[in-house]
């Protein structure tokens, strides 16, 4: 059963959430469909990762389709979500996150952008 719902706005983002998942044991799987119906995937997939490509959309486009996606899956009874982000922060950030708080009723969202760079003292 789907416990995560990731949502990505663009492919390459998706499939690099999916396979960290992938990579611990965890049943994962990336997926195009907006409209996916959960009931009818493998009951042993815990955590499904879906690629909005709304990256380039506009904002209110980018959100409704967050929102869509976030409300369905709740129907369906998952109840955790992620809203993957861009490392550098682009994309609709801002758009995606408040409707992402919103159709989860949340009350609270932790966002912690993180970008790091691994420098090797000899290569300095």
């Amino acid at each position: 059963m789907i416990k995560l719902l990731v949502i990505a706005d663009d492919l390459t983002g998706a499939t690099d959430t999916g396979v960290q998942f992938s990579k611990q044991g965890i049943a994962t799987l990336v997926t195009f469909d907006m409209d996916v119906d959960i009931k009818t995937l493998s009951a042993d997939l815990q955590v499904l990762v879906n690629d909005t490509e709304s990256r380039h959309l506009p904002p209110d486009k980018a959100a409704n389709g967050v929102k869509e996606i976030i409300n369905s899956a709740r129907k369906q009874g998952v109840e955790f979500f992620y809203k993957k982000t861009d490392s550098t922060l682009r994309g609709n950030v801002g758009a995606e996150l408040d409707a992402a708080l919103e159709a989860s009723g949340s009350k609270k969202l932790a966002f912690i952008p993180f970008f790091y760079i691994i420098i090797h003292e000899k290569e300095f």
